[in-house]
């Protein structure tokens, strides 16, 4: 049974190229700070009064740098994909890809993808899922060829992240084989745009 809450409730996960903190402050008093260091530059620190298994902290440390680095290539690959879109449909953009969004979607994923068109267009693809990019860039392949030059490599390789991009937002450990294909694929897709 918890007696009190903290006053302060801090998380800091620092690791190479990324620091992410977190405060909140509920309105009871009272603080039990735990502390885990790891191997240097890594330290979890929360003042829950709650133990963090060790198992949990090695599985976090391995995980910052392929959290960090698919939130870089899959944001970069929304803009690149509306970049392309914009340059070869000036005008509409939305409109020409609309169809290919709501293809075989039930009608409440329809409803709420034509909602997020009427209301903010311009950002319906900070709305679709990641391997929706895909199927955009196979539709409309010719506008996007000059960016990525050889179509099945690039499909082929956007599909491998997708599974590798389910484990990270559900929070599974990756082994050390994906990190380094999150790493190659991350500097080969980059490298183009």
């Amino acid at each position: 049974m918890i007696e009190s809450f903290p006053k302060e409730i801090k998380a800091e996960l620092v690791g190479p190229d990324l620091v992410d903190r977190l405060t909140l402050s509920p309105r009871e008093v009272g603080s039990v700070t735990t502390s885990v260091q790891t191997t240097p530059p890594y330290k979890i620190e929360t003042e829950l009064g709650l133990p963090i298994r060790s198992g949990i902290v090695v599985g976090a440390k391995s995980m910052v740098s392929a959290y960090a680095r698919f939130f870089v290539l899959e944001n970069t690959l929304r803009l690149v994909v509306k970049d392309g879109l914009v340059k070869s449909f000036p005008s509409n953009w939305v409109q020409t890809i609309q169809p290919v969004l709501l293809a075989g979607k039930s009608k409440h994923e329809q409803q709420r993808l034509n909602s997020i068109i009427q209301s903010t267009p311009d950002r319906i693809l900070e709305h679709v899922y990641y391997r929706e990019l895909g199927v955009i860039i196979e539709k409309f392949w010719n506008d996007f060829q000059p960016v990525f030059l050889d179509k099945n490599r690039t499909l082929m390789k956007l599909t491998e992240l997708e599974d590798l991009r389910n484990d990270i937002a559900h929070n599974r450990v990756l082994s050390d084989h994906d990190i380094k294909r999150i790493e190659v694929y991350y500097m080969d897709l980059l490298s183009k745009v």
